[in-house]
């Protein structure tokens, strides 16, 4: 019983748990009925002019809709295991920070990217377009690129003998990365490289970057302290 009852706590205390249900549930609210879906829809999808015309909550309750049950499946699929891959490494609040900064910031540049071009009457190089600005962008992907740059910068830099399982999820990794490298792929193929969708992406992983350089110099800065306070004469 006290087993159940621990399990339960820490279900609930997981801010991965608390994110799914809340993805799941917003796309099962809306495709419950048709009108549920234009509502939120309209009223949750980042489009980047009105996103930046004041209306900036869509950087952020855009992050929890998608569009159909293949992208809602697949970035939790994509969550899960990045999520088992830096949870040793970093704390729940951490972890909830960097999906937020990624998600908000990476879907603000991108929007501000995008809203140049548009302005800048075609002065812009010809490999980038501004498909999807019409249309805007749902999805959580935008942190999940952000958490993936974040968890391949901290394993390249950061080498932690006493991280549980590290073969495994060095393996889960790179199987993420494979997966980010065949879509860029499928991509190209497809002529959908420099869209709204690869820009928030893109925004994403250089937030999450940051965020990992920032982590990972802390924690330096945290040993070198340690280090001194143990050998005070050095």
């Amino acid at each position: 019983m006290n087993q159940v009852i621990r399990l339960m706590k820490r279900i609930a205390l997981s801010p991965l748990f608390w994110i799914i249900t809340i993805c799941s549930s917003i796309f099962f609210l809306e495709n419950s009925d048709l009108s549920n879906y234009f509502l939120i829809s309209d009223f949750a999808t980042n489009f980047p002019s009105l996103s930046l015309s004041g209306q900036y909550y869509r950087l952020l309750t855009s992050l929890f809709l998608h569009t159909g049950i293949t992208h809602l499946v697949s970035n939790m699929f994509l969550l899960i295991i990045l999520t088992w891959v830096v949870s040793p490494i970093i704390s729940k609040a951490l972890y909830l920070s960097l999906l937020l900064l990624s998600g908000v910031l990476g879907n603000l540049l991108a929007d501000v990217l995008i809203v140049s071009l548009v302005n800048s009457d075609g002065n812009y190089w010809s490999f980038l377009t501004t498909f999807g600005y019409s249309h805007g962008i749902v999805g959580l992907s935008t942190s999940i690129t952000g958490l993936y740059i974040f968890a391949l910068i901290i394993f390249v830099f950061k080498t932690s003998k006493d991280l549980p399982q590290k073969k495994f999820r060095l393996s889960a990794l790179i199987f993420v990365s494979f997966i980010g490298i065949l879509s860029l792929i499928l991509n190209f193929i497809w002529g959908q490289w420099f869209t709204i969708t690869a820009y928030v992406h893109f925004f994403g992983e250089l937030v999450g970057g940051m965020l990992a350089f920032i982590f990972l110099y802390r924690q330096h800065k945290k040993l070198g302290l340690k280090t001194h306070d143990i050998n005070p004469l050095k």
